[in-house]
C-alpha cells in the first residue's frame, strides 16, 4: 500500500475513534434510553414537513454560489450543493468538503480555477453572514452567555473580512508569488501547479473587487444562517427545549464553528457536545439537548444520501465514458 494511501486511512480511523470515544462520552452523561424515547414520541407529520423545508437553506445556498457562477446552470449548483452535503458528512471537516466541490466541478474545465475561487469565496462569505448572525443574537439576547463569546466572535468575523480581501494587499500578493518562485518553478509538473494557484490567486481577487456582488453574497449568507435558526427552534419546541429565536441565532453559528474542525467524522461527537454545552447554559437538560443533536443529525444523514446518489450517478456516467472512450 502506498505510504500516502496508508497514511490518509490512519487519519481517517484516528478521527473515527475520536468521533466514536467523544460521543460515547456524551451517552454516558444522558438517560439514552430517555433520549431515545423523546425521539421517538417527536411528531411524524412535523419531521417530515421540517425535512422538506431543510431545503430551502439549500436553495438560498445554490443561488448565493450562482452569484459567483453565473455561467453555470443553477441545476448543476443544486446537485453540487447537494453532494458536497454527502462529503461534509463522510470526511474529517466540512472545508475538505468544499474542494471535492470545486474539484468535481471544475475538473477539465478552462474555467477550473475560477470555480475553486468561487468555492472558496462562497465559504468566506458563508462564515461572515453566519458569525454576523451570531454577534447579532449575542448582543441581543438575554441570556447569561460567557463575556469570551462575543469577544472572540467579533476577532474571527474582522479575520475573515481580511482573509477575503487579502490580495487587495500588495504585500500579500508579493509574498504569494515569491513562495510560488521559490518552491514550484523549477520543474514542469510543480510550475504548472504554479500557474493554476496564480490563476486562482487572480480570480479571487477579481471577485474580492466586486465589493456589491461581495455584499450580496454575505447577505444571502445572513438569510441562510436565519432560515436555519429558525428550523432549529421549530425542531427543537416538540422536545421540550423552550430557547428564543434570538438564542438560536448564536447558539448555530458557534455549534457550526465548532463542527467545522477537522477532528471528526461529520462533526460526530462535537456537534453533541457543543449542543450539550451551550443549551446547558440556558438550562436544558443534557438529554433533550442531545435528542436535539441527533435529530439535526438524522436531517444531515438525509441530506447526504440524496448527496450520495448524486455521487452514484456521477461515477457510473464517468465510467460509462471511459469504457466508451476506450472502444473508441
Amino acid at each position: 500500500m502506498p505510504p500516502n494511501r496508508l497514511k490518509n486511512i490512519s487519519i481517517f480511523f484516528l478521527k473515527l475513534c475520536i468521533s466514536l470515544g467523544l460521543l460515547g462520552y456524551f451517552l454516558s452523561r444522558v438517560n439514552l434510553s430517555q433520549v431515545i424515547e423523546t425521539i421517538i414520541h417527536f411528531p411524524k407529520g412535523l419531521l417530515l414537513l421540517i425535512c422538506l423545508l431543510y431545503l430551502i437553506p439549500q436553495l438560498i445556498n445554490t443561488f448565493k454560489w450562482r452569484l459567483l457562477l453565473p455561467n453555470h446552470s443553477y441545476s448543476s449548483l443544486f446537485k453540487m450543493t447537494i453532494l458536497g452535503q454527502y462529503y461534509n458528512l463522510i470526511l474529517p471537516g466540512q472545508i475538505v468538503g468544499e474542494g471535492v466541490k470545486a474539484y468535481k466541478l471544475g475538473r477539465g474545465k478552462q474555467d477550473a480555477e475560477e470555480v475553486a475561487a468561487s468555492v472558496a469565496v462562497d465559504k468566506i462569505t458563508a462564515l461572515i453572514g453566519l458569525l454576523l448572525v451570531g454577534i447579532f443574537g449575542v448582543f441581543l439576547s438575554h441570556s447569561p452567555i460567557p463575556y469570551g463569546i462575543p469577544v472572540a466572535l467579533l476577532i474571527i468575523v474582522a479575520v475573515f473580512f481580511l482573509f477575503l480581501f487579502s490580495f487587495h494587499f500588495q504585500a500579500i500578493r508579493n509574498f504569494s508569488g515569491f513562495i510560488l518562485t521559490r518552491f514550484l518553478d523549477h520543474s514542469p509538473r510543480t510550475a504548472r501547479l504554479a500557474g493554476q494557484l496564480r490563476s486562482f490567486m487572480d480570480a479571487w481577487r477579481t471577485y474580492s473587487r466586486q465589493t456589491r456582488l461581495i455584499f450580496y453574497s454575505i447577505g444571502l449568507g445572513i438569510l441562510f444562517q436565519l432560515v436555519v435558526a429558525f428550523l432549529t427552534l421549530i425542531l427543537a419546541a416538540p422536545l421540550g427545549i423552550s430557547v428564543s429565536f434570538i438564542d438560536w441565532c448564536w447558539i448555530m453559528p458557534i455549534s457550526s464553528i465548532v463542527v467545522l474542525l477537522p477532528v471528526t467524522i461529520g462533526g460526530i461527537g462535537v456537534r453533541e457536545g457543543a449542543f450539550i454545552i451551550i443549551l446547558g447554559w440556558l438550562g436544558v437538560s443534557n438529554d433533550k439537548a442531545l435528542a436535539l443533536s441527533l435529530m439535526c443529525f438524522f436531517i444531515q444523514v438525509l441530506l447526504a444520501g440524496w448527496g450520495l446518489g448524486y455521487e452514484i450517478n456521477w461515477q457510473v456516467k464517468s465510467l460509462q465514458k471511459g469504457i466508451g472512450g476506450d472502444k473508441n
